[in-house]
């Protein structure tokens, strides 16, 4: 069975929307509002359903889960998918290096060259002065 989308109506002052626009025009891989606040929205539900814990005094972290989360990884756990907690949480990061955080670097990197550029067009900026402030 197809899922079928739903229409939702949604008021937004012309200021947040300005600022949608312009995310927009330098994420393009949205695509349109609509799928840019569906992404949100889900991103939004998924970091209140985990949250990483650090005590200052260990190196280890911690996830905090919500109910059902915590139900679905002992479910998959227990039919044998995974070995461990350890292994599932490792298998996800992993993944989620791979998949995104590597291409979010590719693009902060190609935003920092064309903002490096852009910068050194005016009067006494040198790449060398953007690079030390930036830690490079």
């Amino acid at each position: 069975m197809l899922n079928k989308d739903v229409k939702l109506t949604l008021r937004i002052s012309e200021e947040d929307i300005n600022e949608i626009d312009n995310f927009l025009n330098s994420y393009p891989e949205f695509g349109s509002r609509s799928e840019f606040i569906r992404h949100a929205v889900m991103s939004y539900i998924a970091s209140k359903r985990v949250s990483v814990l650090k005590d200052p005094n260990q190196s280890a972290f911690e996830l905090d889960l919500d109910d059902n989360t915590a139900n679905i990884i002992k479910t998959v756990i227990d039919k044998g998918f995974f070995k461990s907690e350890k292994d599932l949480i490792s298998a996800v990061v992993r993944e989620y290096v791979d998949v995104f955080l590597l291409d979010f670097v590719k693009r902060k990197s190609k935003n920092m060259k064309d903002l490096m550029g852009e910068l050194s067009s005016f009067e006494g900026v040198k790449h060398s002065t953007i690079e030390r402030r930036n830690g490079r």
